[in-house]
């Protein structure tokens, strides 16, 4: 029957066509014959074993509509699948008779098959076509890679064969080289190729994933981004993905090293949601610990890609497992074809993984899990990472809340604690909870604990009532917190107070101070968000009213989260009117994130540590301070008083003010919400007197050293953790 193709809108003829075409598959090594039997009218060539991993012969078909048209398409031999780079060739596997126009059919790739490799190297090997000798190069070097690299290396010094064809081919080579270790030699021809070919992206990709396996993240972030800039052209032959997928998983990679949690999943995603998926990002991807709700919220995309691609089926049912998404793997188990041993397997493999997390049963379980921002530079961070490294006589699992933000190679024990977030207890008897904002949901079996921080006075009402329903305890960091949850009506027998402690190891008098020779004699250190409840206003003021410029003193600021959780609130910009020439006192700044031995040794630097808070939960900055020998400045309301004295610091005076900016969206307060409001005149008597005496912050700093280290070393504040624990596994469970 005759054909036509109708524009739409005009409805006019664009092309007509006096029957379908036929159209032949070829299934063996016939690239000798180069035109289609009498008769058919186009042929396409898939030998047995191959596949199509792009596109579709729907697709090809629909190509060859055109009489003569000739397609050259990508073809991937397996190389080093590991990085997610292939071999690539460009061969005539489909064509039209009589074939007289090539075009490369982009959008459509062939994977080979390697028991093929040596009847298509004996089918092509006296054809004298550029392209033949780049494919029996690649189907040699299933066989034979040394012969196939020399091969290579002849073809790319033949300067007559077309540039993107050569391009292709010493790409190809670069593949090899590595393959074969030859990394210095790899190095060299992708530089002369990124000069001599600056367009083709797949080079850049093949450079930052060269420098990814030698662990250069820089360069390898800096090569991704170039890929990534560079627009996709037909005249380049790649990977396919090389400017998008590719690229981003290798941004990911190095997000994910340097503790970019969030970025590097978004990364991760679109090689996920590639068609086909691209393999190193879906490993990728399965390898990150991330908070449970947001896999859930992931498990239906994880779900699309084994319908597609059935051979990731095991790799996402652990992977959603491990993040307790159990109804998502049922959801698979009876929406996916599978042999029926494979389906019974996975349902007994959820049911064993769900059998921990489900009420009943004659023991008490006493498996511990922790739900925390491990990998978070915050002070809840540090608690978390504390009682994970502490617990060590428990059964201990631990679970992410939130995005890590920091490297876990850079944090000390951060390899046990993420070993520790790949595990589940073998019968959970309790849950502590230490995250914001707080999560009083009853665990599906066990106790619930929540470490509870608040700063203010006035607390809301429906988290009293969710404690009393559903919480066995709530720890609190301070007597003050206690204080205020008993005023608001929650009983003081279901509180407990376990103070925040301090690493005797790294928060010592003993150690190295940060040299700086812009600090000048005097320095006040500031550690914390720039923000009115830590006081950063009313330092900022009583500093101008303390000094001018000719005193020889310092503020030193170490400011933290104006670019994240404070960002909202940000006081940082009050700092520009003490710019250099200014008539006001100096002040440095600091806003990158630092470790903690890093921070220990800024402490011991200053000479004084000023936290004018107005709300407080516990002030983790005022212990690290003492720890290090530095007396303190603070608040004489809330928290502070419990572990700071006159012999320690100065105590500035401070009377319960309202908080003038609009309560949080957290309903209704049990009173209003107040904090405190430090007296302006005693602080700046407090920094006049340390800057006219530093011998006597000295010894309060001594003495301030001493006291902390006998009350909050965490080897003391953890044997009160452990007894917690140990009295509320011990108990049986109140339902």
């Amino acid at each position: 029957m005759s054909l036509s193709t109708i524009a739409p809108r005009s409805r006019r003829v664009v092309t007509s066509y006096a029957r379908s075409p036929r159209i032949v598959t070829i299934d063996a090594p016939e690239f000798h014959r180069r035109r289609p039997a009498d008769d058919a009218d186009a042929a396409i060539l898939l030998f047995p074993g191959e596949r199509i991993v792009q596109g579709s012969q729907a697709i090809l078909r629909h190509r060859l509509r055109t009489p003569g048209c000739q397609l050259q398409i990508p073809v991937h031999y397996p190389a080093l699948p590991e990085l997610g780079l292939d071999l690539i060739g460009l061969e005539p596997r489909a064509y039209g008779q009589p074939p007289h126009r090539a075009e490369i059919a982009t959008g459509i790739r062939i994977a080979a098959a390697s028991e093929q490799a040596r009847a298509i190297a004996s089918a092509l090997r006296d054809n004298t076509a550029p392209w033949a000798g780049l494919s029996v190069a690649l189907a040699e070097s299933l066989v034979d890679l040394p012969s196939a690299t020399d091969r290579l290396r002849r073809l790319w010094r033949c300067e007559t064969t077309p540039a993107p064809l050569r391009s292709l081919i010493l790409r190809n080579l670069v593949v090899l080289l590595i393959k074969q270790g030859s990394a210095d030699k790899a190095r060299e021809l992708l530089d002369l190729g990124m000069k001599a070919y600056p367009e083709y992206a797949e080079l850049r990709f093949i450079s930052a994933v060269e420098w990814l396996r030698n662990r250069k993240y820089t360069a390898a972030l800096n090569d991704a981004k170039r890929a990534t800039a560079m627009a996709p052209s037909a005249l380049w032959i790649g990977s396919g993905g090389e400017s998008t997928y590719r690229a981003a998983w290798i941004m990911g990679v190095c997000s994910a090293v340097a503790g970019r949690q969030e970025m590097a999943l978004n990364y991760f995603l679109g090689g996920v949601c590639a068609r086909p998926a691209f393999a190193p990002a879906v490993d990728a991807l399965l390898d990150l610990r991330i908070p449970s709700r947001t896999v859930d919220r992931l498990s239906l995309e994880l779900r699309g890609l084994v319908r597609r691609e059935p051979q990731y089926l095991r790799m996402v049912a652990e992977y959603l497992l491990l993040h307790r998404c159990f109804d998502a793997v049922r959801a698979m188990i009876e929406t996916n074809p599978m042999p029926a041993a494979m389906r019974d397997a996975l349902a007994a493999r959820v049911a064993s993984a769900e059998a921990p997390f489900v009420a009943g049963g004659a023991e008490q379980g006493d498996g511990v899990v922790i739900q925390a921002p491990f990998f978070q530079q915050s002070s809840l961070g540090g608690i978390a990472k504390a009682l994970a490294r502490g617990l060590s006589d428990v059964e201990l699992c631990l679970e992410p809340h939130g995005f890590a933000t920091e490297a876990v190679r850079e944090i000390p024990g951060g390899e046990s604690i993420a070993q520790a977030m790949l595990r589940h207890p073998s019968k959970l008897g309790l849950t502590i909870r230490m995250c914001w904002p707080p999560d009083f949901s009853r665990p599906s079996c066990g106790k619930l604990c929540v470490i509870f921080p608040w700063e203010f006075r006035g607390v809301p009402r429906h988290w009293i009532r969710q404690m009393r329903e559903n919480v066995d305890e709530v720890w609190t960091p301070s007597r003050w917190i206690a204080g205020e949850l008993e005023r608001a009506g929650l009983e003081r027998s279901r509180v407990r107070v376990i103070p925040n402690g301090i690493d005797p190891q790294v928060f010592t008098p003993q150690g190295p101070a940060i040299q700086n020779d812009e600090a000048r004699g005097c320095v006040f250190l500031f550690v914390g968000g720039a923000i009115p409840r830590k006081g950063f206003d009313l330092l900022l003021n009583a500093y101008e009213e303390a000094f001018t410029s000719r005193d020889d003193v310092t503020l030193w600021i170490k400011e933290c989260g104006s670019a994240s959780f404070y960002a909202h609130n940000s006081l940082l910009g009050l700092t520009r009117r003490f710019a250099p020439g200014s008539r006001l006192p100096h002040l440095m700044l600091n806003t990158e994130p630092v470790d903690a031995p890093t921070l220990a040794a800024l402490y011991r630097r200053a000479d004084c540590l000023v936290h004018p808070y107005r709300g407080e939960g516990f002030g983790m900055p005022l212990a690290e301070a003492m720890a290090c020998g530095t007396p303190v400045i603070t608040t004489a309301e809330g928290p502070a008083p419990e572990f700071c004295c006159e012999e320690t610091g100065w105590l500035i005076p401070a009377v319960p003010a309202a908080v003038p900016d609009d309560p949080p969206p957290v309903g209704e307060l049990s009173e209003p919400l107040t904090w405190f409001e430090p007296r302006f005149d005693e602080l700046v008597r407090a920094m006049r007197a340390i800057y006219e005496n530093r011998q006597e912050a000295q010894r309060r700093g001594a003495e301030a050293a001493r006291r902390i280290h006998h009350t909050h070393a965490w080897p003391r504040i953890m044997e009160r953790y452990a007894h917690a624990v140990q009295e509320l596994t011990a108990a049986p469970v109140t339902v």
